[in-house]
């Protein structure tokens, strides 16, 4: 997940489907793939539009199955996306070296 992460952060929308996709249906909500094994790990993000570069992660799961969950993760995302844009909750806060970031 590091590894997509790293692709992500450097190529942004244009990392590729292997590595992140746009959600068909998501409303701007993106999918970060992570796969080791037979572990299938996902952290739903979208890219914000008021501060270029900004990615904000709204949900991780690991994927289990088909297509059935999806529909709910995203609802979720979407929901958090919400939240987060009114400023109604912030949920966690990630210092790095050049900023701070509210998710």
């Amino acid at each position: 997940m590091l590894g997509a992460y790293g692709v992500l952060r450097t190529r942004g929308p244009l990392c590729g489907d292997a590595v992140a996709k746009k959600l068909v249906n998501g409303k701007g909500i993106w999918e970060l793939i992570g796969n080791e094994g037979n572990l299938k790990g996902r952290l739903l993000f979208y890219f914000d539009e008021t501060n270029p570069g900004l990615i904000v992660f709204v949900l991780g799961f690991m994927k289990t199955g088909g297509k059935k969950d999806y529909r709910r993760f995203i609802e979720t995302a979407q929901s958090r996306r919400q939240l987060i844009e009114r400023e109604d909750r912030i949920s966690n806060v990630i210092a790095t070296f050049d900023t701070t970031t509210r998710h």
